[in-house]
């Protein structure tokens, strides 16, 4: 699991990627990944609002599978965040994605800290708190910087 809150050393392993590293699996470029992390990391701390995508039961069952396990995110695993296919860059470049992703993840620590009771909807998992997020988001970066081979 990648600790998300050690910002500087998860932005230092994404600095190591270059627009053209190829993935080991999957189609994303590093500028999707960096993009669709960040996406994650908003929904996480309710400026990208999500529907819940699962019914309660079936949220409970995936979250005691993924959060409160040693499971990881498994390869091939479709997110709901995207539709078919790549989506059009957010960015101009590599590295302005990844100064939002710091941006962001920066931005959740501080908004927990203020708002430590929030929960919001993960699609598959329904509502998660802080620890939950923080533990779903170390197993989501680990799953992709094992996609470019940055763990």
């Amino acid at each position: 699991m990648i600790a998300i809150d050690n910002i500087e050393e998860t932005i230092g392993r994404l600095n190591t990627l270059s627009p053209d590293t190829k993935p080991l699996f999957g189609m994303m470029t590093p500028q999707h990944m960096v993009e669709h992390l960040t996406m994650t990391i908003k929904a996480s701390s309710g400026k990208f609002p999500v529907p819940q995508r699962s019914t309660p039961e079936e949220a409970e069952a995936a979250k005691a599978r993924l959060i409160y396990s040693d499971a990881e995110v498994p390869q091939g695993l479709k997110s709901p965040l995207m539709g078919e296919g790549l989506p059009e860059y957010v960015h101009p470049n590599l590295d302005g994605a990844i100064n939002e992703l710091k941006g962001e993840l920066e931005y959740f620590e501080n908004y927990y800290g203020q708002n430590p009771e929030a929960k919001h909807v993960q699609p598959r998992l329904g509502p998660l708190s802080h620890d939950e997020w923080k533990i779903f988001h170390g197993k989501h970066f680990k799953h992709h910087f094992k996609q470019f081979g940055l763990e």
